[in-house]
């Protein structure tokens, strides 16, 4: 695929190429009572709400009894707090000072082996491990009674700043939170939503979805520079609520209509017209609004051979996409491509049950495939669908013969 020099504007046509193959579709208008169903039938309860302020509680309990975790706060982060969270999402918690100073490394492991060893004691927490990451050192639970995977920093302050920013950013338009919603599900369900795996996180996917409502026309999100302000810069959370509320009084967003389900395929409709542009150095910066690449992105990119760039709004030195290595860039291109296809395919949606199964493993106890699957799954639907579109175009033709064989 011969490519232009300037890499974003090469994504920016080539995005608008695949969004006017499904206009001239009606898949978005077919899709929309399923998709908004699923959405609904997969949203946390009240008892997934309560498990997670049941787990915050009981740890808390038990820091009161370790000397070393004394002055410090248990508090939540991602998606929970940001209110993204899906029923089989993890909990991340952190443990913050209640005093200003900064704790160091070492301090930060000797708390998290005092907790490891205290969750062993006490019990009702499985596979407890500490792992001493380079950049986070992180204790990682299960919770035995309610079956929710943990994950325990200590003083994440960026983090728990990030989500609070994040669900308040996200709250601007309703559209947002249900898109990113069924993304992550969808996301789950073709096994690229675990950066353990090599796959993408959550934080980046929630990214992504912002990205896709920022380059609509019009678009139906603002720069997130408009919001955050000089990057670098100090904020807090009131300020964030002064400039969203902003742009809400002047009805930003509101002149474009498009529902959910028609953005849910305009939204693989983008990132699978890009695939062959990654490796090129395509990168999404939501602080800008824009398509980026190498040249507009972090210096220190250059060196570290990224496989797929994702900018961290808060932080542009962060790449939120890190975690995908090139292997598993072709997973995660394979699955958007293959389900824009899917979505853009007519004879799929003859088959909304099987649709349904294909993107969200519906229902939800079902089998997901493993790592690196060939999703047979999607193009067996297409075959399916093809095959009995010709079976109903043939039936015609063969009762008009058999009325010609009767009359002779």
């Amino acid at each position: 695929m011969a490519l232009d020099r300037d890499i974003a504007a090469t994504a920016a046509q080539l995005e608008h190429q695949r969004v006017d193959d499904l206009r001239r579709s009606n898949a978005a208008a077919l899709f929309e009572g399923l998709l908004m169903a699923t959405a609904n039938q997969l949203q946390p309860t009240q008892q997934d709400f309560e498990a997670r302020v049941d787990i915050l509680r009981r740890l808390e309990y038990l820091i009161r009894e370790i000397d070393v975790c004394k002055g410090l706060a248990i508090k939540p982060f991602g998606s929970f707090l940001s209110n993204l969270y899906t029923p089989w999402g993890d909990l991340d918690i952190t443990l913050m000072p209640l005093e200003s100073a900064p704790l160091s490394r070492s301090k930060k492991t000797k708390i998290l082996k005092s907790i490891h060893d205290a969750l062993l004691q006490a019990g009702g927490a499985i596979r407890v491990q500490v792992l001493f990451r380079p950049r986070v050192p992180l204790l990682m639970f299960e919770d035995a009674w309610w079956r929710i995977s943990c994950d325990i920093s200590v003083s994440n302050t960026d983090a728990v700043f990030k989500s609070h920013a994040l669900g308040l950013i996200v709250g601007m338009d309703l559209r947002c939170r249900q898109l990113i919603f069924l993304v992550k599900c969808w996301a789950k369900a073709q096994c690229i939503n675990d950066p353990k795996m090599g796959t993408l996180n959550s934080y980046a996917l929630s990214l992504l979805v912002i990205f896709h409502l920022q380059t609509r026309n019009p678009p139906i999100l603002p720069p997130l520079s408009a919001i955050i302000g000089q990057v670098g810069a100090s904020a807090d959370g009131f300020q964030y609520l002064s400039r969203i509320a902003e742009f809400t009084e002047r009805g930003f967003g509101k002149g474009n209509t498009s529902s959910v389900a028609e953005l849910f395929v305009s939204f693989f409709g983008q990132f699978s017209a890009v695939e062959e542009l990654w490796i090129q150095g395509l990168a999404v910066c939501t602080f800008r609004g824009q398509w980026g690449d190498k040249t507009t992105t972090d210096p220190s990119w250059a060196s570290k051979n990224y496989a797929m760039l994702v900018e961290d709004p808060f932080d542009l030195s962060e790449n939120c996409a890190r975690s995908v290595h090139q292997g598993s860039l072709q997973h995660v291109c394979k699955a958007f491509r293959l389900s824009h296809e899917l979505l853009c395919d007519k004879f799929s949606y003859w088959f909304l049950g099987k649709l349904k199964e294909t993107l969200f493993r519906w229902p939800h106890a079902s089998p997901r495939p493993c790592f690196h699957p060939s999703r047979p799954g999607i193009e067996q639907l297409r075959e399916h669908a093809s095959l009995n579109a010709s079976r109903k175009n043939d039936r015609p033709e063969k009762q008009k013969k058999g009325k010609k064989q009767v009359k002779q």
